[in-house]
C-alpha cells in the first residue's frame, strides 16, 4: 500500500491533495451533522464557491445528503470514511508515526488523530470518535469505567453511543 500511494505521490500529486479535501469534507460532516454549507466552510477554511463544487461532487457520488437543516452524509459516506481511514493515515504519514512511538514507548496501540486541537475545535470530537471505538473494542462482559473531566474527555462522551451489544457498563467519576 505504501508504494502505490508513493507512486501517487509521484505522479499525480493533485489527485492525493483532492482526496484529502474530500476527506477532510467528509470527515468534518460526519462529525457535525447536520451542517449547512456557509458554516462548513468557514469552519474548514475554504470558500463557498469552491466547496459548493466539491459538495455538489459528493451529492452526485451519492456520499452526502442535503436537507433543509444541512448536509449529513449517506451510508455510503459513512462506510467509505471507514475504508479510508487507514489509507488517509497513510498519506498522511500518522501510521508512521504511531509505529514509531509504540516501538520507542514499548506500547501495544498508539492512536493518532490528524489535526490541531487547539486550532480547530472538530479535532477534539474527531479524537473523542477515535477513544470510544478503541474503548467499545476492548469492552468485555462486564465493566467499569472511570472518567475524570476536561474537554477532551467531553468530546469522548459526545461521541459515546449506546452499546449494541448490551453489555454491563458502569461509568463513575
Amino acid at each position: 500500500m505504501n508504494q502505490l500511494i508513493q507512486a501517487q505521490k509521484k505522479l499525480l500529486p493533485d489527485l492525493l491533495d483532492v482526496m484529502q479535501k474530500r476527506y477532510k469534507i467528509l470527515q468534518y460532516i460526519r462529525l457535525t451533522e447536520p451542517i449547512g454549507r456557509r458554516s462548513l466552510a468557514a469552519s474548514l477554511g475554504i470558500s463557498e464557491r469552491i466547496l459548493r463544487a466539491e459538495v455538489q461532487f459528493l451529492k452526485e457520488q451519492n456520499l452526502l445528503e442535503i436537507k433543509t437543516t444541512g448536509m449529513i452524509l449517506t451510508l455510503e459516506g459513512s462506510n467509505l470514511l471507514k475504508v479510508l481511514e487507514d489509507t488517509m493515515k497513510d498519506v498522511l504519514g500518522l501510521t508512521h508515526l504511531e509505529n514509531t512511538l509504540k516501538e520507542r514507548l514499548n506500547l501495544d496501540e498508539v492512536i493518532i488523530v490528524s489535526g490541531d486541537s487547539d486550532q480547530s475545535p472538530w479535532v477534539k470530537k474527531e479524537m473523542g470518535r477515535a477513544a470510544v471505538a478503541c474503548m467499545k473494542s476492548r469492552f468485555t462482559g462486564e465493566n467499569i469505567v472511570a472518567v475524570t473531566g476536561g474537554t477532551t474527555l467531553e468530546a469522548v462522551a459526545e461521541m459515546m453511543t449506546p452499546d449494541s451489544k448490551n453489555r454491563k457498563l458502569l461509568f463513575v467519576p
